[in-house]
């Protein structure tokens, strides 16, 4: 449970795309939060969820609610959301379209499957300070994890922070080089697959972009 490591003493946690509130039910237990609300889109895992809940004798402290991403919540109602599993651009979408939702709340942490660039790019442009990043390792998948906390002055990042991550990239831990070192060898291979098909002014333009990204992520290790 990673994410409950950054969840701030005492919160009042919403936890989107909670899935079988496994987050909610561990933070209730170790005392991190004081209450939480577990928000489910898919049927299925929402009454899975109110049966952990139930089971575990929680139901007076977590409230699990079936509704699409921010539309479970009232105005004002949580401090801290968490939203995990999903891809980064849809999860930039369940914030923008629950934006009246996020007044109250003082730390986003967000898990995004992919896109982290476009989810950091969502962030700035909506004032949130990336204070923390964290990237872990789970059944030979990467994840990235981003802890942002809103802010009222107007902030930028480099192309490099929004690429990489403003804390991961200068922190260059073994994960951060392992995955960028596997997007390498992704984009290696799909030049020479462009190569095998032929030499044509389209195919080239292709190659130029994909070696320059290349150099860009070399830069960055």
């Amino acid at each position: 449970m990673t994410i409950a490591e950054y969840i701030p003493n005492r919160a009042i946690l919403a936890d989107i795309g909670s899935d079988h509130a496994y987050l909610p039910i561990y933070s209730v237990q170790k005392g991190i939060v004081e209450k939480a609300i577990a928000g489910e889109v898919n049927e299925g895992p929402y009454l899975t969820a109110k049966t952990n809940v139930m089971d575990q004798k929680l139901a007076h402290l977590i409230d699990v609610r079936l509704g699409n991403g921010l539309e479970v919540l009232q105005p004002n109602e949580v401090n801290c959301i968490t939203i995990a599993g999903m891809g980064g651009i849809l999860i930039t979408e369940i914030l923008t379209q629950g934006i009246d939702k996020l007044e109250s709340v003082g730390r986003l942490i967000l898990q995004p499957m992919n896109s982290e660039p476009k989810l950091r790019e969502w962030l700035i442009q909506h004032s949130y300070q990336i204070l923390e990043e964290h990237i872990m390792k789970e059944y030979d998948i990467i994840y990235e994890i981003l802890i942002a906390e809103p802010v009222k002055q107007k902030l930028t990042l480099s192309h490099q922070d929004i690429q990489f991550g403003p804390v991961l990239r200068r922190g260059k831990s073994i994960l951060f080089v392992e995955k960028w070192q596997d997007e390498i060898n992704k984009r290696e291979k799909v030049i020479h697959n462009i190569i095998k098909n032929g030499s044509n002014v389209a195919n080239q333009a292709k190659i130029q972009k994909i070696q320059q990204e290349i150099l860009e992520i070399k830069e960055v290790l």
